[in-house]
């Protein structure tokens, strides 16, 4: 079971059987108000929609929401406020799915091609995803390089890469590997274990990890800790952080083949830094260190 949780936004949103009259409707809604009664609504393929009339009595939404037994709970914009308070892990870092779209979106403002750069993946984690990051970038990137402490690993990955036609390169030199790097994906590495690393001050860093960037040492570039995606005009949709309602749906995608038809066909808005929204001039800005790669 999936839960979507809201603050009551009009009186519309409350669903009634039709054969119910509207005077027995208005009761009922002010009863619900007045004794802030939250209201479970079954929105198809497992997913229920809570709403709740006033955001108050936080302790007895997440005792209720603990009863659930809940796979995935997706809080609105306005309840993300009171994560912690309600028990749900809130995560606000960049999908690794939304890598490329990411790399796209730039090549659009800067009039540059992003196929013909090489990127340099950070982490310390060898697991799964991003196994498949890695190699979905490799298919559409020039030059993609692993930086890692987990050399064995991502070496045997190299191995199983060039046996089909695709070639990455690994190393872990703190000194050397970044400092001539365009574009850095920073997919788990925190704020202080960065700094030990050279990092070219004028790239561009797509940090993934859940820990946001804040500062480096001597860096003059672009963090990039999070993106606004285009979503649909409708009230329940803008009730939520739309990147939230995707990344839901991708998870619940059977294939892969599934979750490459959603991610092709998102639309960034904008990319968010530390101050807010990244100006598309600041982006601008970076387009004659992408022209000489």
């Amino acid at each position: 079971m999936y839960i979507y949780v809201k603050e009551l936004s009009n009186d519309n949103e409350l669903k009634f059987q039709k054969n119910i009259p509207n005077f027995l409707r208005k009761i009922i809604i002010k009863l619900i108000k007045l004794f802030n009664i939250m209201v479970i609504q079954n929105i198809g393929n497992d997913e229920y929609l809570y709403i709740i009339p006033r955001i108050s009595n936080l302790k007895k939404i997440k005792k209720l929401l603990s009863k659930s037994k809940a796979k995935k709970v997706i809080l609105s914009k306005k309840l993300k406020e009171y994560s912690k308070e309600l028990g749900i892990e809130e995560n606000d870092k960049i999908p690794q799915y939304f890598i490329y779209n990411i790399l796209k979106y730039i090549q659009n403002i800067t009039n540059t091609q992003i196929e013909l750069q090489s990127i340099y993946i950070l982490t310390n984690t060898y697991n799964s995803e991003n196994i498949q990051t890695i190699t979905s970038l490799v298919e559409n990137i020039k030059s993609v390089n692993i930086v890692t402490n987990k050399i064995k690993e991502y070496s045997r990955l190299e191995e199983k890469l060039y046996d089909k036609g695709n070639l990455i390169t690994v190393t872990n030199n703190k000194r050397k590997s970044l400092r001539k790097a365009n574009f850095v994906i920073n997919l788990n590495l925190n704020n202080e274990e960065l700094n030990n690393y050279n990092i070219n001050r004028n790239s561009i860093i797509i940090n993934c990890a859940n820990e946001k960037i804040s500062k480096l040492t001597c860096f003059e570039g672009i963090i990039i800790n999070n993106i606004h995606i285009k979503g649909e005009e409708n009230e329940f949709e803008n009730s939520f952080d739309y990147i939230d309602i995707l990344t839901h749906h991708i998870l619940k995608c059977k294939t892969y083949d599934e979750s490459i038809n959603i991610i092709k066909n998102i639309e960034i808005i904008s990319l968010i830094g530390n101050n807010g929204t990244i100006d598309k001039k600041e982006i601008l800005n970076i387009k004659k260190i992408l022209t000489n790669a």
